[in-house]
């Protein structure tokens, strides 16, 4: 009898032992939990809730392994889909360490492209090195735009403050001042690896912020972006189109033509489907180069007053929601004539509730940019359009990038001094150069990104990041000469999309529609998206 009684109380005990570990657990809850093992975790809620929102995911066999470091691939991966960032296949590998078959390459890329994450190593990323809680924290303040270089006067209020890194005291400190980070009995243990239930727990702290959450779920408008038409069948070119961020088409319709006509190309059909796919139609207006006949039509009053009310009947005939204005090799001489015209075309473009765009060179202080009042012609136009390319060009003597982060930067910069950024639309390469020295002369071939990711993919080049051109620098040996090709990507393009919105620009062209690779549009989505994303500390 008393064996039986102390068997009993013995079972009691256990009862009431699992009920205390288990508080308010009703019978069959743990079956329906996502994972098997995370009831006794103090991040089951926001586990469940990240989980419901597809931010996170097991480790298989219903299992979550909270306890278990999380990953640097696996903390990538979740702050994108968080965030609501689309997996990125970028063309060109950032990191030799993380392969294109991978399951996280597309969520690393993405987070490479806006400039959230980094390597170990120019090569490396270690995708499955165990992320500490320093670089965790680093990264969420990087991602949530508190990012601080300034190291002075900052006092981290833990007690073995004295053992972050250097470079990670001003993000730990935003970190901790954005609630995200707490430490544990006064330590932040910046070394040691964050876990996977503690990482639920401070992405979850971030959906918990209500205007943060808004900021995530709102869709946003992406400005204005704008493709050109060229190479290009319209069928070509719709397909183009829908797979793309573009709202603004640039079809090339109509170009000067000796002695007192202007090409009238226009494809009525193709007004229309871009209409029922709410994009704007902005047709191009040319000179091809030819700065004799540009000169009449500019400087001949009978021919300006020609060229402007035909330019306007096209307006009018095919419902054009405004004109692209590209003259290039323009005489210096005809600067003030050139001002005129733009104005006068822009006054009767406005009266048929047309808008004026005009494409300029960047100003180089050449013959080539000084036809161009850039400040008159923002005055008139409603946009200009910067040609944020050919820094080096065939004829230029020296090997070099197209467009390199720090030049096109340079040029927006000089231009919104001149006219207003809301006004500005800055023009984006979908091209680049194959350079080698032939013969002691240096000698280019232009190619597409298409074409360029082929020949690397067959090739097998030299790969490097250029830190301080914001993109790749592949170099190969064909025939026994040395190519070198500044390569241009989705994370070259969105470093220059970014450049742009820290401008303020009003949006993006593109130099051409069709010659672009398909991951170009993902990472400039995401760059769109993340350009309105703000929050404020709480």
């Amino acid at each position: 009898m008393k064996i039986a009684y102390r068997i009993y109380i013995l079972l009691l005990a256990i009862v009431l032992s699992f009920s205390t570990i288990m508080p308010n657990v009703p019978a069959g809850a743990v079956n329906s939990l996502p994972f098997h093992d995370i009831s006794n975790s103090f991040a089951k809620d926001a586990i469940i809730h990240l989980y419901q929102k597809q931010i996170v995911d097991g480790t298989g066999d219903k299992l979550f392994e909270p306890r278990k470091p999380i990953s640097r691939a696996e903390f990538a991966a979740m702050l994108m889909r968080l965030f609501k960032l689309q997996p990125t296949y970028n063309a060109v590998p950032a990191f030799s360490d993380v392969p294109k078959s991978s399951w996280y390459y597309g969520q690393v890329h993405a987070a490479v492209n806006l400039g959230i994450v980094t390597g170990t190593s120019p090569n490396t990323f270690e995708p499955g090195k165990s992320i500490t809680r320093q670089e965790a924290a680093a990264l969420l303040a990087r991602a949530l735009k508190h990012e601080n270089g300034r190291v002075d006067g900052i006092s981290l209020p833990f007690s073995d403050a004295g053992s972050v890194s250097e470079w990670a005291v001003p993000l730990v400190d935003a970190a901790y001042s954005l609630g995200l980070i707490q430490g544990y009995n006064g330590k932040i243990r910046p070394h040691d690896p964050i876990s996977r239930q503690e990482a639920a727990v401070v992405f979850d702290r971030i959906l918990q912020n209500a205007a943060w959450s808004k900021r995530i779920e709102t869709e946003y408008a992406s400005g204005i972006q704008l493709g050109w038409l060229y190479n290009q069948s319209n069928e070509q070119f719709k397909k183009s189109i829908e797979a793309s961020v573009i709202n603004t088409i640039s079809p090339r319709w109509f170009f000067l033509k000796a002695p007192d006509q202007i090409t009238d190309s226009a494809d009525a059909s193709l007004v229309k489907w871009a209409h029922q796919n709410n994009k704007k139609v902005w047709p191009l207006v040319g000179n091809r180069f030819d700065k004799q006949l540009t000169h009449q039509f500019l400087t001949k009053k009978e021919l300006r007053d020609v060229l402007i009310s035909r330019l306007t009947e096209f307006v009018r005939k095919y419902d054009l929601d405004g004109l692209n204005i590209d003259f290039e090799q323009l005489d210096p001489a005809d600067k003030d004539a050139y001002t005129a015209f733009i104005a006068d075309l822009a006054g009767q473009l406005h009266k048929e509730g047309a808008v004026l765009s005009v494409c300029v060179p960047p100003d180089l202080g050449n013959d080539w940019s000084m036809p161009f009042d850039y400040a008159a012609l923002g005055k008139s136009a409603d946009y200009i359009v910067l040609m944020g390319y050919d820094e080096h060009w065939s004829g230029s003597g020296k090997a070099g990038s197209v467009s390199s982060l720090p030049w096109l930067r340079k040029h927006l910069e000089k231009l919104t001094k001149q006219v207003p950024a809301e006004k500005v639309i800055a023009g984006l390469p979908f091209y680049t150069k194959d350079w080698a020295e032939a013969n002691g002369k240096i000698v280019s071939e232009d190619v597409t990104l298409l074409q360029q990711n082929s020949l690397m993919e067959s090739r097998k080049p030299e790969v490097q990041w250029d830190d301080s051109a914001g993109q790749y620098v592949a170099s190969y040996k064909s025939q026994g000469v040395r190519h070198h090709i500044w390569a241009e990507d989705s994370r070259s393009l969105t470093l220059k999309f970014q450049a742009g919105v820290s401008l303020g620009v009003a949006g993006n062209a593109y130099w051409y529609i069709g010659s672009e690779s398909p991951d170009v549009w993902a990472s400039l989505r995401n760059g769109i998206k993340y350009a309105n994303y703000y929050f404020s500390k709480p």
